[in-house]
């Protein structure tokens, strides 16, 4: 189940990220990078 739980993160990670960079010209890389580091202090 955590699998599922990973995909369905990173999903959303992907449509949450698309949004912002197009509004604040802003690297997709980069916010991509700043969601990973955020969701790295998530405990399981």
């Amino acid at each position: 189940m955590l699998g599922l739980e990973v995909v369905v993160l990173l999903g959303l990670t992907l449509l949450a990220a698309h949004v912002p960079t197009d509004r604040f010209r802003i690297a997709p890389p980069v916010l991509l990078l700043l969601t990973g580091v955020l969701f790295g202090f998530i405990p399981t």
